[in-house]
C-alpha cells in the first residue's frame, strides 16, 4: 500500500529513477495488472454475489457519478480539456482490485462487494466510452 504513495510523493518532489530501473518497475507494473485481474476473476468465479439497489447505485456512483461531478468542476475551474479528460477517464476506471481482496481478507459478507466488483467491471466499456464521447464534445 505503501509503495505507490511513496512513488507519487516522490515524484511531486521531482526525483526521479535512474533510467536502468524504470524498465523493471514498468515490468513489475504491467505484470501487477495482470496477476490482479486473475486473482479478481477467480474470486468473482468462487464466491456468490447479489445484485442489490445499493450495489447498482454505488456502481452508477463510482463509474458515472463522481467522474461527472469532478469534470464539472474542473470544467468551472478552467482546467485544460487534457487534464480534464485524464482525470475524468482515470476516475471512472472499475473499483480497484484491491478494494475486493481486503473484503476478503477481512471475512466481509461477499455478496455484495463481489457485486460492485463484477458490475463496475461489466459496465466501464459503456461508462468510460461515454465520458470519453463526452468528452470530445467539449
Amino acid at each position: 500500500m505503501w509503495a505507490p504513495i511513496s512513488a507519487f510523493l516522490l515524484n511531486l518532489a521531482g526525483l526521479r529513477l535512474p533510467s536502468a530501473w524504470l524498465t523493471n518497475f514498468t515490468e513489475l507494473g504491467q505484470a501487477a495488472g495482470g496477476v490482479a485481474l486473475f486473482a479478481l476473476g477467480l474470486l468473482l468465479t468462487t464466491r456468490p454475489w447479489r445484485l442489490t439497489r445499493m450495489v447498482v447505485l454505488n456502481v452508477l456512483l463510482k463509474n458515472l457519478g463522481l467522474p461527472v461531478l469532478i469534470w464539472g468542476i474542473m470544467a468551472s475551474l478552467g482546467v485544460s480539456l487534457s487534464n480534464q479528460q485524464l482525470v475524468v477517464l482515470t476516475l471512472a476506471i472499475p473499483t480497484a482490485t484491491i478494494a475486493t481482496m481486503l473484503a476478503v481478507q477481512n471475512h466481509l459478507a461477499p455478496d455484495e462487494y463481489v457485486a460492485t466488483q463484477m458490475l463496475s467491471t461489466v459496465i466501464a466499456p459503456l461508462t468510460m466510452g461515454f465520458l470519453m464521447w463526452g468528452l470530445q464534445l467539449v
